[in-house]
């Protein structure tokens, strides 16, 4: 629901071992500090975990949340980083 909730994602991360944990937040983690500032530690805390972590991200102008994005037919558009 929010970046500051990325912890609760972190125990079932853990169970399901995925092959690639991909983060996407909404499209402000470009432009706001405090987001972007967790979104970077979110992966790095992932990542020195063991996973690979991939960051989505995307301009503002498609759309606000990747459901948004998804939903507008900008999949093509959401860049993995």
């Amino acid at each position: 629901p929010s970046v500051a909730t990325t912890n609760l994602a972190v125990p079932v991360i853990e169970e399901l071992r995925p092959g690639r944990v991909v983060i996407a937040m909404d499209a402000d983690a470009r432009t706001n500090p405090s987001v972007a500032t967790a979104v970077r530690a979110g992966a790095h805390a992932l990542a020195s975990q063991g996973h690979a972590v991939a960051l989505a991200s995307w301009t503002a102008e498609l759309g606000k949340g990747i459901d948004d994005v998804i939903q507008a037919g900008h999949r093509d558009k959401i860049e993995l980083l």
